[in-house]
């Protein structure tokens, strides 16, 4: 006669269960980071658009507003020298840190 061992039985749909739950939180986890890798582009291109921006009102503020200010700060040989040097200065290259 063979009895039934209700407790390799609970063993056995434990270990199942474990594993089934592992395998729905693999699942879970891939999903997340396809969606969060999917993300990145969209959020790079809106990075580098924003410092773009930036680097042109620096840059423009450089060429225009500090000039003037300038002119009513210094006199002479030191305005122009002020001058000469923010005439000089390039746009400011400002790079995303976002990979991808």
């Amino acid at each position: 006669m063979t009895y039934f061992d209700i407790n390799s039985f609970m063993n056995e749909f434990d270990a199942i269960n474990v594993e089934a739950n592992k395998e729905k939180e693999r699942k879970l986890i891939r999903e997340l980071l396809e969606t969060k890798s999917s993300r990145i582009p969209t959020i790079k291109n809106s990075s580098t658009k924003q410092l773009d921006e930036l680097s042109e009102a620096m840059y423009d503020k450089t060429k225009s507003k500090i000039p003037n200010d300038i002119d009513g700060a210094l006199e002479g040989k030191a305005a122009k020298a002020g001058q000469d040097f923010l005439g000089e200065i390039s746009k400011p290259t400002l790079r995303s840190a976002v990979k991808g």
